[in-house]
């Protein structure tokens, strides 16, 4: 056990936390070498992260549904090593740490202030705070908002929270210090306001930061300092106003949900907030519980199914497995049970709950419920059962789950072996197939991305038109490759036929009738895609106008070209190929200057831009204009 004295206590703290942020690192350098993976171009790609001046110029920080705080740290990452896998995924691996040792500092300090012996149980402090932030360290269930650039965001409002709840705690602190009380208090307060901000700027999940803050203020302080006040609120004969309440709350929630939060996903379309919400229990139970028991058959798309809940007992079950929990934690568990409990459904929340997303399960979903959730929780019964010669069957524990760390790090390092493993563990779903024929499409080998492409069709999973749309929407992309422009049309009309109003369709077979010569219908194409477009949510479509600017260009309508590719690069200022058109329609037109600026820009968005070079030095080399620095 740990020593008690303060020297040696110290010790065994900066110990600790020396081993907590030196056993993750280990664990997670496979991971430093990743590739891009899914979402991330999308994310790394945009003119507003390509750097710090670009961020400052284009990202108002006050709107936290833009996620400004994330998109600050990949515009500092792509300032310091543009598109550079490794510097990303070590800032994130160094937001892991970070989080991890706050596990450990929070656990701590909430002990210290408790007043009551129920924290430590009969444990040194010292070791519960710590098995917890070690078992959250090393679980494989971390991987994914880790390893996953993208999933930053999680980890920026994992920290963040976490941070507010550090400084929260302060507010209990009633040691003295060598400045005025309430300056001290003021800038307690100050902290968590900052804190509160950048957690909703990571991530709009922190929005139950308040509660989360209620809760840990219940259940750990006001016991001791507000007993008269806990034994009001708690009283048993309150508990049916308590659910008519928790009623209203919930009805609130309900209706007033798509009024507070306009979510960007297609959750609602394919699973509709009723259906998604009785989902959720079975996911907690059966998904979530199950890998941070049994961390297996990590997937990074489970496709969980969507299934009739009159039919699926599973989803009855959940719910009642959940009260039990619920019930029994609070009924016969200690203090940690509780706020583990609480914590873990507190947090899992806003994803599981009423708002509909994309997916009924996403394996990042958990890394904040399980900070200060499952993971003390765990902890508790480790150091309170497994004490003596029992306790080699925890380091025996710990080190599997180091080692399934390291091995699904594995998974993250390409593209190819991320959905190939995807595709092999849920055969049936269509996306791992699709996603995994994407990845072949890029490293530009298109037969196996064909064969996967038609695998996504073929198989019995969702069947729905959303599922199906965009793999036929891949193959004509790859029968254009191929030059074969008849199976392209056929494809493009039937996502056409699956989705009447797919504007990308109606650009795509837009494209299938400029190959052909027929212009005149590619460009009543590209205006009915941009129609199509407006008509959905109002905005342009840059695509659809850098391809009629290309249209007009061929066709030697070069004022038109200027026109719509200048509306492109509105719409989209870091669409590199509208820039290098826009300069070779200004060179037609006679205006070298106007070309030269727009292969700057070329080179702005990517320096080893060949064309774009090769332009300049044909203005410069025609002596046009003035030699010109790309940079």
């Amino acid at each position: 056990m740990p020593p008690s004295s303060p020297r040696s206590r110290v010790r065994w703290r900066m110990s600790g936390m020396v081993l907590l942020v030196l056993a993750p690192t280990l664990l997670y350098l496979n991971s430093l070498g990743g590739e891009f993976q899914f979402d991330d171009r999308n994310l790394v790609d945009r003119p507003w992260t390509a750097n710090l001046e670009e961020y400052f110029q284009s990202v108002d920080p006050l709107v936290v549904g833009n996620r400004p705080v994330l998109l600050w740290t990949i515009a500092l990452n792509n300032s310091l090593h543009p598109h550079q896998t490794f510097g990303f995924h070590l800032l994130n691996l160094l937001l892991h740490l970070w989080v991890t040792v706050l596990v450990y500092v929070v656990l701590l300090k909430t002990q210290e202030l408790m007043d009551s012996g129920e924290g430590r149980d009969g444990m040194r402090k010292e070791a519960f705070a710590f098995v917890p932030a070690l078992i959250f360290s090393a679980h494989p269930l971390n991987t994914d908002a880790v390893s996953y650039i993208v999933s930053r965001s999680t980890l920026l409002a994992t920290l963040f929270y976490l941070l507010t709840l550090y400084g929260f705690l302060h507010l209990f602190d009633r040691r003295e210090t060598r400045f005025p009380r309430r300056v001290v208090q003021g800038f307690w307060i100050v902290w968590i306001a900052a804190g509160f901000y950048l957690a909703l700027g990571s991530k709009l999940t922190a929005v139950t930061l308040p509660a989360a803050l209620l809760a840990w203020f219940i259940l750990f302080f006001a016991p001791s300092r507000f007993p008269r006040w806990v034994s009001m609120v708690f009283n048993r004969n309150r508990v049916p106003y308590y659910l008519i309440a928790a009623g209203f709350l919930v009805a609130f929630a309900w209706f007033a949900e798509p009024l507070l939060y306009r979510p960007r996903d297609q959750g609602m379309e394919l699973f509709g907030r009723w259906n998604y919400f009785l989902h959720q229990p079975k996911v907690i139970v059966f998904y979530y519980l199950r890998l941070f028991l049994f961390p297996f058959n990590l997937n990074v798309d489970p496709g969980f199914p969507a299934t009739s809940w009159s039919g699926d007992g599973q989803i009855g079950a959940g719910f009642l497995l959940l009260l039990l929990w619920i019930v029994a934690a609070f009924r016969w568990g200690n203090v940690w049970i509780k706020a583990g409990t609480v914590w873990f459904l507190l947090t899992l929340a806003p994803t599981s709950s009423f708002v509909p997303l994309n997916d009924l399960a996403v394996e990042h979903r958990t890394y904040l419920p399980l900070t200060l959730g499952l993971c003390p929780i765990a902890g508790w019964l480790v150091v309170r059962w497994l004490e003596g010669s029992k306790a080699t069957l925890a380091v025996v524990a710990f080190a599997g789950l180091c080692v399934l760390t390291i091995h699904r790090n594995q998974d993250w390092t390409t593209e190819i072996r991320l959905w190939q493993d995807a595709a092999e563990k849920n055969p049936r779903s269509p996306r791992p197939h699709n996603n995994l024929g994407k990845a072949y499409y890029e490293a530009e080998q298109l037969g196996p991305a064909l064969v996967h492409f038609k695998r996504s069709i073929l198989n019995e999973g969702f069947n729905t038109a959303l599922d199906l749309m965009e793999p036929h929407f891949n193959i004509a992309a790859v029968y254009l490759d191929l030059n074969r422009l008849d199976d392209a049309e056929r494809e493009y009309r039937e996502v056409m036929r699956l989705r009447p109003g797919s504007y990308e369709s109606h650009m795509g077979l837009a494209t299938v009738m400029n190959r052909r010569g027929n212009f005149a219908e590619a460009e009543r194409l590209l205006l009915r895609s941009l129609e199509l477009k407006r008509a959905q949510d109002g905005a342009d479509f840059p695509l659809a106008r850098l391809n009629l600017g290309e249209l007009y260009g061929k066709t030697a309508r070069y004022r038109e070209a200027v026109t719509e590719l200048k509306m492109a690069i509105a719409a989209d200022p870091g669409l590199l190929p509208a820039h290098y058109n826009l300069g070779t329609a200004y060179l037609a037109l006679g205006r070298p200057d106007l070309a030269a600026r727009a292969y700057q820009i070329c080179l702005l968005l990517d320096p080893t831009f060949a064309p774009a070079l090769q332009g300049l030095e044909r203005v410069t080399r025609e002596g046009n204009v003035d030699r010109v620095n790309p940079r």
